[in-house]
């Protein structure tokens, strides 16, 4: 196990790339006193590529965006960690809903391809970033024309 976080603190930035896959379903899951409860999830993989805050190169990845509550409880949105391929590593991106929708929509119509999260160290786990802020950077005519 490493002895620092080998994910490098700070503003990182990421562009997607190639075909997008959604994962759409239901699932059963036990709440407050082993009550069982019917619960949506929706899963939206992306390749991408990461680049920390003092490299110019970046590393292939794949993001996960994952929205199973209709909002956000954690202190954290997300985290990057090695994938099991060492060579790449993984992001995944908690969101809700609303925005997953919103998120498939810039996608499909080309509005955007690149992004930006912050990765802070995990105290309870050196092997991975947390991350707590993350933005898709969209670009269109507002004026809508030439």
């Amino acid at each position: 196990m490493a002895d620092i976080c080998p994910f490098e603190p700070g503003a990182w930035h990421g562009r997607f790339y190639g075909r997008a896959n959604a994962y759409i379903g239901s699932y059963m899951k036990t709440v407050a006193d082993g009550v069982k409860q019917a619960a949506n999830m929706y899963l939206l993989v992306i390749p991408a590529t990461l680049t920390p805050p003092s490299a110019h190169r970046g590393f292939k990845s794949v993001v996960w965006f994952g929205a199973a509550a209709p909002s956000l409880t954690s202190g954290n949105v997300g985290e990057v960690r090695l994938d099991a391929d060492p060579r790449l590593l993984m992001l995944s991106l908690k969101t809700t809903f609303s925005h997953m929708y919103q998120i498939v929509d810039l996608l499909r119509s080309g509005l955007v391809t690149d992004f930006a999260f912050e990765v802070l160290p995990d105290n309870d786990n050196v092997e991975v970033g947390r991350i707590v802020s993350w933005s898709l950077d969209c670009s269109f005519d507002a004026a809508g024309g030439a």
